[in-house]
Formats: structure tokens, C-alpha cells, sequence
């Protein structure tokens, strides 16, 4: 039952893989892959910005030490993403951990810390619900758009491209519920667009994340303590 919930939770994540892992086949083919080998990266390396960014380097023959070194950085952001849950996962067993932790991606991220408190820490069952519903259909788009990807032009002609940042966006809304959270989402774009003046994306979504959830910390973090240690205090008076 935990399973299915997982399943129904990653819906609209299966919902934008599927155009965007096609949108992926149709140019990895085109730029020189060969089907199988556009199928086995997505089965294999999992990673949506990182596959793109690589058959866009692959096909500008850059070296391989290149393609390695530019993933990595740009996939340094699953570092914070894993801290942010490894207190939640200290249950899962080590061979449960690493299957967890090889399917972590934005997006089930962003579900997983959007579930209610009562689902957290996540089961192992609704977690394997989740991920492996978003695997199996990266996956499957990436088939689908390496085997059909000749019949169809440019992905970009129906937005295809703009896929990921659309779910990802509607799923961040998702968890604004309060003023802390708003405030924290407009300063790590505020900052993110300063940071572009300076550095590359990839380092500007680390600076991001880390100053803005380093702010909220600081600003929000103290009030709600305060605010627990008042309610204690007027429900034991004695004190």
C-alpha cells in the first residue's frame, strides 16, 4: 500500500520526465549516439541536466576528463540535497541507503520534503514507490525519443526544453506555506541572479541554496524556538 502511495506521489514527476527524457533521445541521437547508448546513460547515469550537459559536450568533441569534471560540479547540488535527508534515512540499511541515495533527484527531493510530517521520515516502501516511478519513466521517454526522436524536429518547436524548470517550479509553489519559506525562495533567487554576474550557473545554484537556507536559518530558526519556549512555559506555570 506504501508502495502505490509512493507511485501516486511521483505522478506529476512522471508527468515531466516523460517529454523532457524525450526531448533527451530525440538530441543525444542527434548528435551522434546511437540508441542504445542514449538508453543505457539514462539507465546508468540518471541525471537530467548532467546527460544533456554531456551529449552537448560530446557532440563538440570535448575531452573526456571535460565531460566528467563539468558533470560533478554540476551535480555537487545532490550533496546538500542528501544532508538535507540523511537524518531521515539513518534507518535504512546500508544497501537501502545506496539505492535510495543513486535515485535521489531534484524533483523526488522536492516531494519527499513536501510530504506531510506524519509521512516523515519517509517508509522505505513509499520512497521505492516514488523514485522508481520517476526512474522507470525517464527511462521510458528516453527509449521513446531515441527510437522515434527521426519523426519528430526540433523539441524546442513545442517546449519540450522547458519541461523540468515547469514541474520543478510547480512543485517548490507547492511548498510555500508560510512567510519564512516565501522569503527564503525570493532571496535564493535574488541571490542566484547576482551570483550569475560572477560565477557559472552550477556555482550559482550552490551559492544559492546555501546563503538562503543559511539566512532562513538564521532569521526564523531562533523565533520558533523562542515561540516553543513560551507555550511551555504557559502550560507549566510553575516554572
Amino acid at each position: 500500500m506504501e508502495f502505490l502511495s509512493g507511485i501516486k506521489a511521483g505522478i506529476p514527476i512522471m508527468a515531466g520526465y516523460l517529454p523532457l527524457a524525450f526531448a533527451y533521445g530525440v538530441l543525444a541521437t542527434a548528435w551522434g549516439l546511437t540508441p542504445a547508448a542514449t538508453v543505457a546513460m539514462s539507465v546508468f547515469v540518471y541525471a537530467g541536466a548532467s546527460q544533456f550537459l554531456a551529449i552537448g559536450l560530446l557532440a563538440a568533441e570535448a575531452t573526456l576528463s571535460t565531460i566528467v569534471l563539468s558533470t560533478f560540479i554540476l551535480n555537487l547540488r545532490h550533496v546538500l540535497m542528501a544532508l538535507t535527508l540523511s537524518a531521515g534515512w539513518r534507518h535504512f540499511g546500508r544497501w537501502r541507503l545506496v539505492v535510495a541515495a543513486a535515485h535521489l533527484t531534484d524533483e523526488t527531493f522536492a516531494v519527499i520534503t513536501a510530504a506531510p510530517p506524519e509521512q516523515q521520515p519517509p517508509s522505505s516502501g513509499w520512497l521505492y514507490g516514488l523514485q522508481l516511478s520517476a526512474y522507470l519513466s525517464w527511462v521510458a521517454g528516453s527509449a521513446a525519443g531515441a527510437m522515434l526522436g527521426h519523426l519528430a524536429p526540433e523539441p524546442a518547436v513545442y517546449g519540450l526544453d522547458f519541461a523540468l524548470p515547469a514541474m520543478f517550479l510547480a512543485l517548490m509553489v507547492l511548498q510555500i506555506t508560510d512567510r519564512a519559506k516565501a522569503l527564503a525562495a525570493l532571496a535564493a533567487v535574488v541571490i542566484y541572479r547576482l551570483s550569475l554576474l560572477f560565477c557559472a550557473s552550477h556555482w550559482a545554484v550552490l551559492l544559492a541554496a546555501c546563503l538562503a537556507g543559511g539566512l532562513a536559518a538564521f532569521w526564523f530558526a531562533p523565533k520558533a524556538a523562542d515561540t516553543g519556549n513560551n507555550k511551555s512555559l504557559h502550560t507549566n506555570p510553575s516554572r
